[in-house]
Order: structure tokens, then sequence, then C-alpha cells
């Protein structure tokens, strides 16, 4: 059961050590040490995840933002995230310190749009990605990521 971020608390493990790993979107971080649990007792230990939340800013080839666009993002090349620049070509992201990658998601044209022979960005944000796609995209852009002032700017080769 969590407390929404502040600890979690686990009524009935048994007794041993045990391996603590938080993951999410993007983020996959294991304790260094493992947890020992005994039995009767409060069993207290403190998690420092060393997750760092910064906007970045994303830039097309010509130095433009790079608006309204789906991207997936990662530190760590096994656990990627997705979003959504907004007007800005901005980014808001969460992720452990490391070397940050980005690469725009694959355009799917309606298909109004390839009668037309265009492709769009999509108007909505996606509501899910298929994890494969995530793991097949290579990275167009990446940066050194960490605490900082101001945002780090990403800017996407030509295509």
């Amino acid at each position: 059961m969590s407390d929404f971020g502040r600890g979690v608390q686990v009524r009935w493990a048994a007794p041993g050590l045990y391996r603590v790993q938080a993951t999410a979107p993007g983020i996959q971080w294991s304790r260094p040490e493992p947890v020992s649990v005994v039995r009767g007792a409060a069993n207290v230990f403190e998690l420092d995840v060393p997750l760092v939340g910064r906007e970045l800013r994303v830039l097309g080839a010509d130095g433009a933002p790079l608006a309204k666009t789906d991207v997936a993002y990662w530190t760590d090349s096994e656990q990627r995230a997705f979003g959504r620049t907004d007007a800005d070509g901005a980014l808001v992201v969460v992720l452990l310190e490391g070397t940050l990658s980005l690469a725009p998601l694959p355009v799917t044209p309606t298909d109004n749009e390839a009668e037309q022979g265009r492709q769009t960005r999509r108007a909505r944000g996606p509501t899910r990605v298929d994890p494969a796609v995530l793991a097949g995209l290579t990275a167009r852009a990446t940066a050194k990521f960490g605490p900082g002032a101001g945002p780090p700017e990403l800017r996407l080769p030509p295509e």
C-alpha cells in the first residue's frame, strides 16, 4: 500500500533479504543494498532514487522548436517513455541522471493524408505506444541529463 510517494507499507512479507526495485515509464532503478525484513519488528529503510525532473526543449534541424510532436526519451536503453512537446517544443521529463536520448515517434498518416501524399504529426497525443515501437527507436539527439539550470536543448539532425 503506498502513501503517495512518501513510503510503502507491506504487511505480510516473509523474513529475509529483499531486492528493492523502482520501475516507471522510462525508469528502472534498484537499491544497491538488499533490505532485511525481520519478523515482529518495524522494518524501516529509505530509498533515495536519483530522479531528476526537468523541462527539455526539442528543436528541429533548422533550430526552430519542434512543436506538438510525439517523442520517445530515455536515459536507460531498456526503459523508454514517451510524451508530446508543447507549442514551444518543450517537454517535462522525470528520469535518472545519465545520457538523455530522444527520438520522434513514427508518424502515421491518416487515410486522407496518405491519399494526398502528406504526413502530419498527430493532433492528439498517443494514449499508448507499442513497447516494440519504443524499443526499436534509435537516438536522434542526445545530451547529458542531470540537475541544472535552464532546460537542455536537443536538436534533431535533418532526416
